[in-house]
């Protein structure tokens, strides 16, 4: 099985960098290109977006890494706004990692992977600081 073709549309990509599936199955796809995640159903069915394209809270500018936590918290890294977004699952902002502007020690370089432990630590590796960072 394969979906999605190239395009801006709702279920097409633009750079698909990461997916992640959640406790339900339904495949969530970092779209960098259209700076969106899309979420799809196990059959590769659109369901919704998350995110636009921007620099404030909910907009990304190149959504990278992707993970889900036991709660149902979606992570998103983004590799040109240089933080990580915490998403509710309905795909409200919840929350951020990291700071673009003050580019303090707790921020990123060029945030790439993540991946959300069992406790609830969110995990990143940074290419631009190269390294991994632990919240």
């Amino acid at each position: 099985m394969h979906f999605g073709v190239y395009g801006e549309a709702e279920g097409k990509f633009n750079c698909p960098r990461h997916v992640a599936i959640d406790q339900d199955d339904n495949i969530l796809v970092s779209d960098s290109g259209n700076s969106r995640v899309q979420v799809f159903d196990k059959t590769g069915q659109f369901l919704e977006r998350i995110g636009e394209k921007g620099n404030s809270n909910g907009q990304f500018n190149c959504p990278a890494g992707i993970a889900i936590d036991s709660e149902g918290h979606i992570a998103v890294a983004d590799l040109k706004n240089l933080n990580v977004q915490i998403f509710d699952w309905d795909g409200v902002f919840v929350k951020k990692l990291g700071d673009a502007e003050t580019k303090n020690a707790s921020g990123f370089g060029k945030p790439t992977g993540i991946a959300v432990t069992g406790n609830g630590n969110v995990v990143v590796a940074d290419r631009g600081h190269h390294c991994v960072q632990v919240f």
